[in-house]
C-alpha cells in the first residue's frame, strides 16, 4: 500500500554539515522523496516522533512539515481513489503527488552530483581496502574529466563511459583493471537507483566483458620442486611461506601473516579471511606443523614480515620465487592438484571458501569438514609423492 511519512534525509550532507528534510513516499516496496527545502542539523531531528527538536525555528519548521505531509496524504488519497497509483512507479507516483501540492513554491534543491554520490558510497563500506579501490576509481574520474565534481547522473551517459574506458587505456593497458574501474561506477549506479536518487543507468546497453587471465597454477613437477627443494637460507623464508600457504589450503599471504600467536585451536587453524571477512578451518597437516615450529612469534603464528611489513614482504617473495610463480599461485596450485585428484568441486568450492553451485549440497559439507580434511590430505600425499 502506498504511503508518505517525513524524515530527515542522511545520505547527503551540504557542506555546513546540515542535512535535508524530506517527505518519503513508498510504493511497491521502494522509496522516492520529495524536497521541502529545510536543512537542519543531524541533532536537531528526533526520528522516533519525526519532529524538529533544539532548533530555535522548531515551531515553524513543525508546523511548516505537518502542514505539507497533510497536503502530500490527502493528495495521495485522491490519487487511489481514482486508481491511477496502480501501475505507476514510486516515482510516478512521487510526480503526482507533487504536481497536486505545487512544490513550485518552495525552494529547489540542486541535484545530487554523482560525485557527492559517490563520495558517501565510498564511506559506507568498511573494509579499508575496499574503500581505496573505490577512491582510486573516483581520482582517475576526476583526472578524466575536469568538470566531473558537478556532473549529475544523468551527465555520465555511455557515451561518456566508453570515452572514459578509452582514456584509461593510456595509462593502464590491461582491460581487466579498466573493467574494475566501471564495475566501480556501475555499483554506485546501483546504489543511488535503489534509494530513488536517480532512474539513470548507462549501463542498460554496456557489457563488462573480462578478458581471460594467465592460469596461475604451476605443473605439478614444478610445484614438487619448491615443496621438497633446498634453498639458500636468504630465500629460504620466502619458499616456506609459500609452502605453509598451499599446506594450509592456498591461505592467503596477507591472512598468513597476520596470524595471532592463538590461531590454533584443537589442531586446526581458525581464522577470518582479510578479503571476504568468511571464516576457516584447516587442520594443520604435519608439514605444515613443521614449518610453523620453524618461524614461532611471540604474538604472530609465524614470524614471515614481522620486520618488513606485509607489503614489501609480498613482493620480495614474488621476487625470490622462479619466474611466474607468486604468492597467489599457491591457492590456484592447490585447487588445480585437487581438480586431478578428482575432488568434487563442491569440496574444493568449500575449502576455498567460495560458494559451491548445488546450496543443499553446500549446506551438507559445512557440517562435516572432514572432507576438506580429507581432500587437502590427498593433495599433500600427491604432491609429496606419498
Amino acid at each position: 500500500m502506498a504511503s508518505v511519512t517525513v524524515s530527515l534525509d542522511r545520505r547527503i550532507r551540504t557542506r555546513e554539515g546540515l542535512y535535508a528534510i524530506r517527505l518519503v513516499v513508498s510504493h511497491h516496496g521502494h522509496t522516492a522523496r520529495i524536497f521541502l527545502g529545510i536543512h537542519i542539523a543531524r541533532e536537531e531531528w528526533n526520528a522516533a516522533r519525526r519532529v524538529v527538536i533544539g532548533n530555535p525555528n522548531r515551531n515553524a519548521l513543525n508546523a511548516y512539515i505537518a502542514q505539507r505531509l497533510t497536503e502530500a496524504r490527502n493528495a495521495l488519497l485522491q490519487i487511489t481513489a481514482t486508481g491511477a497509483h496502480k501501475k505507476a512507479t514510486v516515482f510516478e507516483l512521487r510526480d503526482m503527488i507533487q504536481a497536486r501540492i505545487n512544490p513550485t513554491e518552495e525552494t529547489e534543491e540542486s541535484p545530487v552530483t554523482f560525485c557527492q554520490w559517490y563520495e558517501q558510497f565510498v564511506q559506507h563500506h568498511e573494509n579499508r581496502r575496499t574503500r581505496e579501490i573505490y577512491k582510486a576509481t573516483l581520482n582517475r574520474i576526476r583526472e578524466y574529466d575536469a568538470s566531473a565534481s558537478s556532473k549529475t547522473f544523468d551527465d555520465i551517459t555511455k557515451a561518456w563511459l566508453d570515452a572514459f574506458f578509452m582514456w584509461c587505456a593510456k595509462t593502464s593497458p590491461s582491460v581487466n583493471a579498466r573493467n574494475i574501474h566501471l564495475r566501480n561506477i556501475r555499483a554506485v549506479f546501483n546504489d543511488a537507483i535503489d534509494n530513488g536518487i536517480t532512474t539513470a543507468y548507462p549501463f542498460r546497453r554496456m557489457r563488462i566483458t573480462p578478458v581471460p587471465t594467465r592460469k596461475r597454477a604451476i605443473p605439478i613437477g614444478q610445484l614438487r620442486e619448491i615443496m621438497t627443494c633446498d634453498v639458500p637460507r636468504l630465500k629460504r623464508r620466502y619458499y616456506d611461506a609459500f609452502r605453509l600457504s598451499f599446506l594450509l589450503i592456498g591461505i592467503n599471504l596477507v591472512d598468513l601473516c597476520n596470524l595471532p600467536k592463538n590461531a590454533i585451536q584443537d589442531g586446526r587453524l581458525v581464522y577470518v579471511r582479510h578479503k571476504t571477512h568468511k571464516a576457516y578451518s584447516v587442520k594443520v597437516e604435519d608439514e605444515a606443523r613443521a614449518i610453523i615450529r620453524r618461524y614461532r612469534d611471540a604474538t604472530k603464528l609465524v614470524r614471515f614480515c614481522t620486520d618488513i611489513g606485509y607489503r614489501n614482504f609480498n613482493a620480495k617473495l614474488n621476487r625470490n620465487m622462479p619466474d611466474d610463480v607468486t604468492a597467489y599461485s599457491a591457492r590456484h596450485s592447490w585447487a588445480t592438484v585437487a581438480a586431478s585428484l578428482d575432488i568434487p568441486d563442491d569440496v574444493i568450492a568449500l575449502a576455498l571458501g567460495h560458494t559451491p553451485r548445488n546450496a543443499t549440497t553446500d549446506i551438507y559439507i559445512r557440517r562435516d569438514l572432514r572432507k576438506v580434511d580429507g581432500a587437502n590430505r590427498r593433495v599433500i600425499d600427491y604432491v609429496f609423492n606419498k
